[in-house]
């Protein structure tokens, strides 16, 4: 092999082996880079679902916020139970009234006539057992007791404690705020009260309110009241209706409303209601749920499987948050599974691509190798027909070996380069069908190879015709 010949296989094997490893670390680059695409991609869209999630949870909190304190108001539980108060009150004026007739009339005495009314009173509820009416006198500084149903003891007495002082705002004494009321014509009064139970325990200081009234005849003032908590039961019910009904993501998202022991209040399954940590396998949300109500700020995000629809576990992200006066944690939750799969699917595509292009790249090499061979077939062939051509003159069989030889090599290394540049070429082809999907360019570049290589096999020696013979001149 020439000189030349081997500088050009030297430089042909540097620059492949640059290729290769220039195609090594580009594959890897490529192969990080796109990983971390990936991983970026996933990343934001858990970032969305996560914002998506906590946006709709501080909506539905604010439907129950709203709600609830709308209940507490003086002028809304004015509005829910006004009529029903003043509807009493009316029915025992009417009572009131006759008996104040039958007195002037002398069929009773005023104090027959009271005991009548008084008597009525006593027994008479309009709801629960502590929906009842009571009746003071109007006596200064502070009124007395004529009638508790269910505070005998104090009837008669002087209502001066400052345990009544707890209305208006919670500090005017309540008997003395409810005959000023009532003698400027009637009105509501909102103060705390113990409340009765039916098993003789007393619930102190519950929100209620009364309407109040007088009687102008007798010195009287009327009273009927509710507790407030009635309206707030009303008003539990219809937000959970309300919540149970709230959808978001085109009817993919609900909520669910569970209380701080775990038990499900609302849930669009109603086979789930009722049910706790451990019942059963898709209240799996739950621990998450009481773990994120008892923390500082009383919501976050937390993770936890369902059962999927081939026996498998389904991951979901979940956001709630705890809405402490009624001690609820109202929450919703997406399913993550596909999220990573969907990672999985583009990263295994990725791969395929980084694969073909690892292709392409060693037939690209493979040609280039193929070029470099051929290239020192023909320059051997040239070097030894030079060596043939320059050597002294010798007897003229040896002169006949030698031509012989040069012939015979030429001729080898011709029919050595008719196979393997139909080799290539077939290569080639077959490279080209394989790498179809490759861009325009590429498709070019190798169009630009074949035909290099189709010019180089033209011009190889016709088979049969004698080199030239500078040399014998001389």
């Amino acid at each position: 092999m020439s000189g030349n010949a081997r500088t050009i296989s030297t430089a042909v094997i540097l620059i492949l082996l640059a290729i290769g490893v220039s195609m090594a670390i580009s594959i890897t680059i490529i192969q990080a880079e796109s990983r971390r695409q990936l991983e970026r991609s996933a990343a934001d869209e858990r970032e969305r679902i996560s914002s998506e999630l906590k946006n709709q949870v501080d909506l539905a909190y604010s439907v129950v916020q709203q709600t609830y304190f709308q209940t507490t108001q003086f002028s809304y539980q004015k509005q829910v139970y006004g009529r029903v108060l003043q509807g009493v009150l009316a029915v025992i004026m009417d009572d009131i009234n006759r008996r104040i007739e039958q007195v002037a009339s002398g069929a009773l005495t005023l104090s027959d006539a009271q005991q009548k009314v008084i008597s009525t009173i006593r027994n008479l509820r309009f709801g629960s057992e502590d929906d009842y009416v009571w009746i003071q006198n109007e006596d200064q500084p502070f009124p007395k007791m004529i009638l508790h149903p269910l505070r005998p003891d104090l009837d008669g007495c002087v209502l001066d404690s400052p345990a009544f002082d707890c209305a208006r705002n919670r500090a005017d004494n309540l008997f003395v705020a409810a005959a000023e009321v009532a003698s400027n014509g009637g009105g509501f009064l909102d103060y705390l009260w113990e409340r009765h139970l039916p098993n003789g325990v007393r619930l102190p200081n519950l929100p209620k309110i009364s309407y109040v009234q007088r009687v102008p005849q007798w010195h009287w003032v009327l009273g009927s009241g509710v507790f407030v908590d009635e309206a707030v039961r009303d008003a539990i019910s219809r937000l959970k209706a309300q919540i149970g009904a709230l959808r978001y993501d085109n009817g993919n998202g609900f909520f669910y409303i569970h209380d701080l022991r775990g038990i499900v209040l609302v849930y669009p399954n109603a086979d789930l209601i009722g049910k706790k940590p451990g019942d059963t396998p898709r209240a799996a949300f739950l621990p998450g749920g009481m773990e994120v109500a008892r923390s500082a700020i009383g919501a976050g995000y937390f993770e936890f499987s369902l059962p999927g629809e081939k026996n498998g576990k389904e991951r979901h992200l979940g956001y709630a948050r705890l809405f402490e006066p009624l001690g609820w944690i109202i929450g919703t939750s997406c399913n993550i599974e596909n999220l990573q799969k969907n990672l999985q699917w583009q990263d295994e595509e990725n791969r395929k691509s980084i694969g073909k292009l690892f292709l392409w790249n060693i037939l690209t090499m493979i040609f280039l190798v193929t070029i470099t061979v051929r290239m020192m077939r023909i320059s051997a062939a040239s070097d030894m027909q030079s060596l043939g051509t320059g050597a002294p003159s010798a007897a003229p069989g040896a002169e006949s070996t030698a031509e012989f030889s040069v012939k015979e090599t030429g001729d080898t290394a011709g029919s050595n380069a008719e196979p393997s540049a139909q080799a290539v070429l077939e290569a080639l082809r077959l490279a080209r069908e394989i790498s179809q999907d490759r861009s325009s360019d590429q498709l070019r570049v190798l169009n630009d190879i074949h035909k290099a290589i189709e010019k180089l096999a033209d011009r190889r020696e016709p088979e049969g015709s004698e080199p030239p013979h500078h040399g014998r001149k001389a």
